[in-house]
């Protein structure tokens, strides 16, 4: 396989899985706004998604004057000046998917494209103002379109790995990103104790992974430790960060093959690191610093993303989510 194409691959997967997080990430606060019983203009409740990466403030200040529901809404759903925002993540991933089409079925482009087009055409904006909730609803419900379709009807190759070693990374990126953001607002005045129930609650439904928890647990009581220990380190759930990591590393164990580089190659010992980093952490060592583990977790995932762009692909490294200079830099050089 050319290692263009498996690069595009990769950030076709990475992209769309982009668009349906972060269209989670902003669900995670509707949910919490309308459980808590918080009114949705409370600023300590937003301000956390312009933190979600650096110089995403510094970025953000230069466009918005002030930190409201509807400016950071906009920042991460249609600015094209944000380059996580999830217009510019599904421009990416059609725009990916174009150059390989000969690699990737038919249905596979046509979802890809449909999704593209109706969440950033003409009539998306009028969409997402009448009921937000249900236009973010549609961003994930087309992401998982499309890995389904994807599921479907392509070959289990090394194309197919590379889709889904960049589905992988992203998800543990951005499971992590969800956490960060609960742990920021737990901290702030939003609520006080008597909501942290219905917080993490919210969490689990924006996760998807609110009956999975219920049905894995002996106890009734959802509480901060066991929706950690659940979403972080719980090796059957799809989207935990563990799940996520070991399916990543068995991607990238079919796509080395009988390679003799596998072995002492910088993405093995990255990914390895960060599965074994996973595989005996300790709750309670989380929890004491849970902004400090989910960042470091944050670092090597980057850094394994880095290591197999380095082994593999084609051309300059692209910037991962937390690069937020270098990639408003490539995205004005993909735009001419």
């Amino acid at each position: 396989m050319l290692s263009r194409v498996a690069e595009s691959l990769l950030w076709m997967s990475r992209y769309v899985e982009r668009a349906e997080n972060m269209a989670r990430i902003i669900d995670v606060n509707f949910r919490l706004m309308l459980d808590a019983g918080v009114s949705g203009n409370h600023t300590a409740a937003w301000e956390p998604l312009v933190d979600l990466a650096p110089q995403t403030r510094m970025q953000f200040n230069e466009i918005y004057p002030e930190i409201t529901p509807d400016t950071v809404m906009q920042f991460m759903t249609f600015d094209a000046r944000n380059p996580n925002s999830i217009a510019t993540a599904l421009r990416n991933a059609r725009k990916n998917a174009q150059g390989i089409r000969e690699s990737i079925s038919r249905e596979m482009w046509e979802q890809i494209n449909s999704m593209y087009l109706q969440l950033t055409g003409s009539g998306a904006f009028a969409s997402w103002e009448a009921d937000p909730y249900e236009f973010y609803r549609q961003v994930q419900f087309g992401s998982l379109q499309f890995q389904g379709t994807t599921d479907a009807t392509m070959t289990r190759d090394d194309g197919w790995h590379f889709i889904q070693l960049g589905k992988c990374l992203e998800r543990a990126d951005s499971v992590t990103r969800i956490l960060d953001i609960k742990y920021r607002l737990l901290v702030s005045p939003m609520g006080g104790d008597s909501v942290d129930a219905v917080q993490w609650i919210a969490v689990l439904k924006s996760c998807s992974a609110y009956e999975a928890f219920r049905r894995s647990q002996d106890s009734a009581r959802i509480e901060s430790r066991g929706v950690a220990r659940f979403l972080l380190l719980n090796p059957a759930f799809p989207r935990s960060v563990m799940f996520c990591i070991d399916e990543a590393w068995n991607a990238l164990k079919e796509i080395a093959g009988n390679q003799s580089r596998r072995s002492d190659s910088a993405a093995d010992r990255s990914l390895g690191l960060l599965r074994a980093q996973l595989e005996f952490a300790n709750i309670d060592d989380v929890l004491a610093d849970m902004h400090g583990f989910l960042d470091g977790v944050q670092q090597q995932i980057n850094r394994v993303g880095d290591n197999v762009h380095r082994l593999y692909l084609y051309g300059q490294l692209r910037p991962a989510f937390s690069n937020l200079a270098a990639q408003a830099a490539q995205a004005a050089v993909d735009q001419q």
